[in-house]
């Protein structure tokens, strides 16, 4: 009897019983879970195949998890992504070549202003004289009158 379960101590030896697969810590608190979380997965009956992960939980529990199904949900949900930016994409297109035809016919009416130059220097020297520095100045009356420096 003891060689039966020194054998089955030996394929199991260090490795945790939630199956999680994570080596003991020789000094960790017990001897048969890596962590606190193992434990509760173990007493819940969520038995852990091995690869999958133990995830904590906000109230403190722990979740196990397949890496690789986490990997499979993100690639579908990243697909449905993909799907609705095509599909927004293939919706607004007309209305975007339409402004753009509508906005070239009004450039060629005068109605839109002038275009920029394609010549850098040009560019600039266009963009200094017609640069918007605000309205003028107005001169404001003196906030008292000296009568010393009347007229």
């Amino acid at each position: 009897m003891t060689d039966i379960l020194d054998r089955i101590d030996a394929a199991t030896a260090e490795l945790c019983a939630c199956g999680c697969s994570r080596p003991l810590d020789p000094d960790g608190p017990s001897g048969w879970w890596a962590t606190e979380l193992c434990q509760q997965i173990w007493q819940r009956g969520d038995r852990m195949n091995p690869g999958m992960r133990v995830v904590r939980l906000p109230d403190g529990g722990g979740l196990a998890v397949d890496p690789e199904a986490v990997r499979a949900a993100m690639a579908q949900v990243a697909a449905g992504v993909a799907r609705l930016f095509e599909d927004l994409g293939n919706a607004i297109r007309p209305l975007l070549v339409k402004l753009a035809d509508t906005a070239e016919q009004m450039r060629a009416a005068g109605m839109i202003g002038e275009t920029l130059p394609a010549d850098p220097m040009e560019r600039a020297l266009y963009l200094r004289k017609h640069r918007n520095t605000g309205p003028k100045q107005q001169q404001r009356a003196p906030r008292r009158i000296d009568a010393r420096r009347s007229r």
